[in-house]
């Protein structure tokens, strides 16, 4: 099946800070509960390279623009101040892409440039096989980053988010 450039990609899976960033973004406050933060719906749509449109619960967006994508070089590792949850302002961001399957998935890091570093992966799918996610992790730790603090997204109960 041929992926349109309206299509939006799914965000099955990433760092725990990641999720919670959007969400407040999102929300305009920090969710209040993990089961808050299980109905994001989390998805991106547009082109890899100039805009993205970030949407959830229930068709709030954020547009971004993206200047930066790195292809496989200068990727952004985890390091002082990966993985924290206490959020700021949104800040400039260069993301790069460190791995795909070639089929549906690609884990990218997020540098938020100045803050922190973090990583997500977009799909075509909205979710992913175990031998997938078997292999992001793998490239998650290769990178510093601290598996514990993966997350998953759960897009089963989109109906009922009510926001």
């Amino acid at each position: 099946m041929a992926r349109h450039a309206k299509d939006p990609f799914y965000v099955p899976m990433g760092s725990m800070h990641l999720y919670r960033s959007y969400a407040e973004y999102l929300l305009g406050r920090p969710p209040q509960s993990q089961e808050e933060l299980n109905k994001m719906n989390l998805r991106i749509q547009g082109s890899p390279t100039h805009t993205w449109i970030t949407t959830g619960y229930d068709q709030r967006f954020i547009q971004q623009c993206i200047p930066a994508l790195a292809f496989f070089k200068g990727f952004c590792l985890a390091g002082l101040g990966s993985e924290l949850t206490n959020l700021g302002p949104i800040r400039r961001t260069m993301n790069t892409l460190v791995w795909t399957d070639n089929r549906t998935a690609a884990l990218f890091t997020r540098c938020v440039l100045g803050y922190q570093n973090d990583w997500f992966v977009l799909s075509m799918t909205p979710t992913l096989d175990r031998g997938t996610m078997k292999e992001i992790l793998k490239t998650v730790i290769k990178l510093g980053f601290n598996a514990s603090y993966a997350a998953r997204a759960r897009y089963d109960d989109y109906e009922n988010n009510n926001y």
